[in-house]
């Protein structure tokens, strides 16, 4: 569906999908600038989805932190705006863009449940609100202000995919239909994704104690026991030797890995594993070189 404004060449291009499987909706909006001069947009949304006129929906969430993840949130749909945000600006486990409708007394297996997330990883915002008769309205965008400027003849944006779906199945019913569309539409390698890779992290063996020798070691036994991807966790950057140090600083500490690394993952990839490095690029320590360069400007 394409829109235009009345008195400008600007465009909005409204795109929906189904799938048929699943019964899942998909909308975007691309926003087109045919000016030919700078123009700002201050908010666009993915999509607003109109439920029926209720009063004892509850509206849940999932909401948490690191080492506890995923909480079940509900709560009832007031008369004023609810909001599920989160600005960190990066995809994290406090709040999820995530949401489900259902009336008071749906369960797993009964129950009329709507559903949806926005496909986002940076900050996002997700708006429940009711109307005067009732009726709610869930409106998904990005908190980003989204401007199209470009150079002439036409510059875009795209604002992010919003999914909804329903189900009279109950809220388990929800969470495989989306599952299901997820495998099958959004992993690599859809409709048929690979296996997730059996893991092993060395934080547990080693914590900040990460050197070569004890890295290729500790691959070497993962491998053994059936381990797919091996992963060098916190302590093999900067001078991270505790807690309070070295986060900042990506770069191979040169005490511990004389050969940067290369000898140990040469011997995991020669044990046939994939390889992979931890690191918290969220966070910097005071003691970091990156904070002092920061602080310094230098």
């Amino acid at each position: 569906m394409l829109l235009k404004d009345i008195s400008r060449d600007v465009r909005v291009e409204l795109r929906y999908d189904i799938d048929p499987d699943s019964g899942i909706l998909a909308r975007s909006a691309r926003i087109e600038n045919h000016t030919g001069k700078p123009l700002f947009v201050q908010q666009s949304a993915a999509a607003t989805w109109n439920l029926p006129a209720g009063s004892d929906y509850v509206l849940h969430s999932l909401s948490g932190r690191w080492a506890g993840e995923w909480h079940w949130i509900t709560g009832p749909v007031l008369a004023s705006q609810t909001v599920l945000e989160s600005r960190r600006g990066s995809t994290g486990q406090q709040n999820n863009p995530w949401f489900a409708l259902a009336p008071a007394g749906t369960g797993e297996d009964t129950g009329p449940v709507w559903f949806g997330a926005l496909a986002w990883s940076g900050s996002w915002r997700i708006t429940v609100e009711p109307d005067l008769k009732r009726r709610i309205r869930v409106t998904g965008a990005t908190t980003r202000l989204i401007s199209p400027t470009g150079s002439p003849p036409a510059s875009h944006s795209n604002t992010p995919v919003f999914f909804a779906g329903y189900t009279p199945g109950g809220l388990g019913e929800a969470s495989r239909l989306l599952h299901r569309f997820e495998l099958t539409h959004v992993l690599p390698q859809a409709p048929h994704p690979r296996a997730r890779p059996v893991l092993y992290n060395s934080w547990e063996a080693t914590e900040f104690n990460v050197n070569e020798a004890g890295q290729v070691k500790l691959a070497e036994m993962a491998a053994r026991i059936g381990v797919e991807r091996f992963v060098m966790d916190d302590g093999w950057f900067g001078a991270r030797d505790n807690d309070h140090a070295g986060l900042g600083d990506w770069v191979v500490n040169p005490r511990n890995f004389p050969t940067a690394c290369s000898r140990s993952l040469r011997r995991v990839h020669a044990l046939g594993m994939d390889s992979a490095c931890g690191s918290s690029r969220e966070m910097v320590n005071p003691t970091s070189n990156l904070y002092r360069q920061l602080r310094t400007g230098c």
